[in-house]
């Protein structure tokens, strides 16, 4: 299954961003990159990846989510994976990502994750 994803803007807080498939190269996330660019450029810094439908993501793949963080941070924004599974959640614990991600059970948890510097936006 190759990888695809789509953006929903539907909270004034955050872009929830659904990514689906298999990630496994940086270059099949090219465009969502861009598409997170933009979003920052239109006053969107933070971000909440909804892993629900992503099914494997390797270490490329783990390069693409912290370009999505690094891009957020610069600009005072911030991201939450929500829906992460119990592999992928393993991966983030091995890997020590577990410590730089917010992570979040639901929609609800994952925009509280923003606290205050929800009112950034």
């Amino acid at each position: 299954m190759s990888f695809t994803y789509s953006i929903h803007n539907q909270t004034p807080i955050a872009a929830i961003i659904t990514l689906e498939g298999n990630l496994m190269e940086k270059y099949e996330a090219t465009d969502l990159l861009e598409d997170v660019d933009s979003q920052i450029d239109n006053g969107c810094i933070h971000f909440i990846l909804d892993f629900s439908q992503l099914k494997f993501l390797s270490s490329s793949g783990l390069g693409v989510i912290l370009s999505i963080l690094t891009r957020s941070r610069k600009n005072s924004g911030d991201v939450v994976l929500m829906n992460v599974t119990e592999k992928l959640k393993s991966l983030l614990t091995i890997t020590r990502l577990d410590h730089v991600f917010a992570t979040a059970e639901n929609l609800a948890d994952a925009l509280n994750s923003f606290g205050d510097n929800s009112t950034q936006n």
